[in-house]
């Protein structure tokens, strides 16, 4: 009798526990029962962490008082579920619900092959339904960045079996313990936004691979639980909390992994869209964006004038 792998679930709560309580309902329907699920409340004030607990009394509830960010808040979640002998982590997002065979079809994936550091599913909009957020991504060299493929485009778009990716979205991420051991974990200084892109290029310094499994699939309502509790009263898709921790983690991330000719594309590209983005923030007067922005690009820049000890 084969025994089945343990896998460890780890989603964040944020003041949005319909969004987990119905993300932990899809889990617990699957082919491919998760081992342990693991919630980690980053200091929720609406209540919805003892409606989890209620609800879900086997699943592992993990309480906060403060908001620690993603990165930090998974990497508690995730040291967790390594002590108890996880031996895959599946990094997910509260705001997801996942097919019943998901899981079954990225532990397919993850098992085809030792060198493989994670495996992204093909992740869908909740809404509009069958139309693709996320299905595989390749890094643009000039502009530093690795934006998903097929987005806006119909679930039938893009490979159909097992692919190498250069990019596999925190969104939905399953790791071996193995591949944790050798790249370690989130790096904490990013809080939110770009620590998955930040480790998914740590894992190709260590000559790993990310793959993507177009037959794993899941729905996501994107950045529900940021919009919630960051939006507010502010106008447009994106709060300023946003708007400053993409832009500053941007810069972060080119000072750590871009070559030299690399660095000036990037950084020569991004500042151009953000003077474009700055003039309809000023035609709009969404003057907290504008000003959150370019203390981004202030703090993010500020990477370069940080001598090594």
């Amino acid at each position: 009798m084969t025994v089945q792998a343990k896998v460890g679930v780890v989603l964040l709560n944020w003041n949005s526990g319909d969004f987990t309580i119905s993300c932990i309902e899809s889990l617990l329907a699957m082919t491919y029962s998760p081992w342990r699920v693991v919630v980690f409340d980053n200091g929720s004030t609406d209540g919805s962490c003892d409606e989890i607990g209620h609800k879900f009394p086997q699943i592992f509830l993990m309480q906060n008082d403060k908001n620690v960010g993603f990165a930090r808040g998974n990497n508690i979640g995730i040291q967790k579920l390594l002590a108890e002998g996880a031996d895959y982590i599946w990094v997910l997002n509260n705001d997801t619900v996942v097919e019943p065979t998901c899981l079954e079809q990225l532990m397919i994936a993850a098992k085809s092959d030792r060198r493989i550091a994670a495996v992204g599913a093909k992740i869908l909009y909740a809404d509009p339904p069958h139309t693709i957020w996320y299905a595989g991504a390749r890094l643009n060299p000039f502009m530093f960045s690795a934006p998903h493929d097929g987005v806006g485009k119909a679930v039938t778009f893009g490979p159909k079996k097992i692919v190498q990716v250069d990019f596999v979205t925190g969104c939905s991420m399953l790791i071996p313990r193995h591949a944790l051991a050798q790249v370690g974990l989130f790096d904490e200084k990013f809080f939110a936004y770009d620590e998955d892109f930040d480790w998914c290029l740590r894992v190709r310094q260590h000559g790993l691979r990310l793959v993507y499994a177009p037959q794993a699939v899941l729905y996501h309502k994107v950045s529900a639980s940021m919009r919630r509790n960051t939006l507010g009263q502010s106008k447009g898709s994106a709060s300023s909390v946003a708007y400053y921790l993409i832009t500053r983690n941007f810069f972060w991330v080119v000072h750590k992994h871009a070559k030299p000719w690399q660095t000036i594309t990037a950084i020569l590209i991004r500042m151009i869209l953000i003077s474009y983005l700055s003039a309809g923030m000023i035609i709009l007067w969404r003057w907290e964006k504008l000003f959150a922005l370019w203390h981004g690009v202030r703090d993010g820049l500020a990477a370069w004038a940080v001598r090594p000890v």
